[in-house]
């Protein structure tokens, strides 16, 4: 259903293995209107493909027509210009999506759903290596997420003003002296490489144990390859099924994440047809169950290789094979399987890992009753 008037709000990222550094990023709309997202030290993005919060900067009626950006993409340690104007047809796109609804809930009693319309108001870039930008359209009320599959291509400048090498950021004024030599001096420090080179225990000690991950990934692997994330954003036909195996147990939450960032949150008593047509292939997936009086939450996290190798291998680059992916809860409740299914071929997930958790209805304390792995669970290298 298109409604006649909408709202959006900025946001950006960039992959979490990926850290972009922006120097400054603006969607144009109108007719010489634009928003802008970050200035000086709130610009750095590195939380994921769509993590990261939305500028308090609310744009009515006009949707975005295009991007100017400029960043340093510190692995590659590349600076990148893009000067995007949308086509006619990536224009309606975008305008469609945003006049769109999809059936939401209201969860603020969680005991007693009402449905609602919900809304798209995030237009959300996001920054990869090789200068290339995607775009994303999000419901604050984060129970939904879409990828707009359009794809945008910058460039790598050399021509960064000499300014920068004195502190100049977005607002912040020259320096009378230099903060770097030159811009492999900035990369040099950005990525704790070179002269200033730290070792990793001090990293975390001083930035966090998130980076101490990055730059333990990058002094390893090096910068990831643009192609990196073309699997990420393959479309696959496949459904999701939650097949409880008591019958007197019902579903009460689902929550599917996958790999090109896309996500929704659906409630089957009230919403349930809040899913994604031809998603790509799961990354993780949460879910809620009602069972004896009990209510039981199950969190999976897949193997990234796996689940690439799985969804290759059974659905391969036809869109018109059709698949399922059936998750299958015992009558114990307290052991999960999880196959994907093509015509007459099923193949288990035998890599992922399973958190299960129980609680009393109306009480907010968890115990866990199952666990197959220790520590952080896994996640996607191109998140």
């Amino acid at each position: 259903m298109l409604k006649l008037f909408f709202t959006w709000s900025l946001c950006a990222s960039a992959p979490f293995y990926s850290t972009a550094d922006v120097e400054w990023l603006y969607v144009k709309y109108g007719i010489d209107s634009a928003a802008g997202w970050g200035f000086a030290n709130e610009n750095i993005l590195n939380g994921g493909m769509t993590n990261s919060r939305p500028v308090n900067h609310t744009v009515k009626l006009f949707s975005p027509k295009g991007v100017d950006a400029v960043w340093a993409s510190w692995m590659e340690r590349k600076w990148y210009v893009a000067e995007i104007v949308f086509s006619d047809e990536e224009r309606r796109k975008i305008k469609d999506a945003l006049r769109s609804t999809y059936p939401s809930c209201n969860t603020d009693d969680i005991e007693n759903l009402e449905p609602k319309k919900g809304i798209y108001d995030i237009f959300h870039v996001c920054l990869f290596p090789g200068g290339t930008l995607r775009y994303f359209l999000e419901s604050s009320d984060y129970d939904r997420i879409i990828s707009l599959d359009i794809v945008s291509q910058g460039r790598e400048t050399h021509e960064l003003d000499e300014d920068f090498l004195y502190g100049r950021r977005g607002m912040i004024r020259r320096a009378d002296e230099k903060y770097w030599e030159n811009v492999d001096d900035f990369f040099d420090e950005m990525t704790h490489d070179g002269k200033y080179k730290k070792e990793l225990d001090a990293i975390e000690k001083e930035y966090g144990e998130e980076t101490r991950e990055r730059i333990e990934y990058y002094r390893g692997h090096g910068a990831l390859d643009p192609t990196f994330w073309d699997p990420y954003f393959f479309r696959y036909n496949y459904n999701i099924s939650v097949i409880l195996e008591d019958p007197t147990s019902q579903l009460r939450m689902e929550s599917c994440f996958f790999t090109n960032a896309e996500m929704y949150e659906r409630y089957p008593a009230v919403n349930p047809d809040n899913v994604i047509i031809r998603p790509s292939a799961l990354r993780n997936l949460v879910f809620e169950w009602e069972s004896e009086g009990f209510i039981y939450s199950c969190h999976i996290y897949f193997n990234e290789e796996e689940t690439f190798r799985i969804f290759r291998e059974f659905l391969g680059d036809d869109m018109d094979k059709r698949g399922e992916l059936k998750v299958f809860v015992s009558r114990s409740n307290n052991n999960v399987e999880v196959s994907l299914s093509a015509g007459e071929n099923t193949c288990a997930f035998e890599k992922m890992q399973v958190d299960i958790g129980r609680r009393e209805r109306n009480y907010d304390n968890v115990a866990r009753i199952y666990k197959n792995y220790e520590g952080e669970h896994q996640d996607f290298v191109g998140r």
